[in-house]
C-alpha cells in the first residue's frame, strides 16, 4: 500500500483504512469523480492525519473482521469524534 502523506485543501477525501491491494484497486478504478482515495494504517493515523490537515473526509472504508480493532470498535471511536456523520462502511474478510 501507499500512504499519500497530503491532500490539497478542500479535496474531498475518501479514506481506506487497513485495506489490502485488491480492495484499494477496486475502488480506485471507480467513478469517484473528483474524490481522492487516501489510505491509512488505522483509524488513530485517520483521526490524526485529519486534524493536522484539516482534510475533508466524505466517506470511511474501513477493511477487517467485525470484532477486529478496524472493525466496529473504530466506528465507535470515530463517532465520539467529528466523524459521526460521515458515510461508514466496512469490508469484512470472509
Amino acid at each position: 500500500m501507499s500512504y499519500n502523506p497530503a491532500a490539497p485543501k478542500n479535496q474531498q477525501i475518501i479514506a481506506l483504512i487497513d485495506s489490502d491491494r485488491t480492495t484499494y484497486t477496486m475502488l480506485s478504478i471507480c467513478n469517484l469523480q473528483s474524490r481522492k482515495i487516501m489510505e491509512f494504517k488505522n483509524g488513530a493515523e485517520m483521526i490524526a492525519a485529519s486534524e493536522k490537515q484539516q482534510l475533508n473526509i466524505v466517506a470511511i472504508i474501513s477493511q477487517g473482521e467485525i470484532m477486529s480493532p478496524c472493525g466496529i470498535a473504530i466506528l465507535e471511536s470515530l463517532g465520539k469524534k467529528k466523524f459521526q456523520k460521515i458515510p461508514f462502511f466496512l469490508v469484512c474478510n470472509n
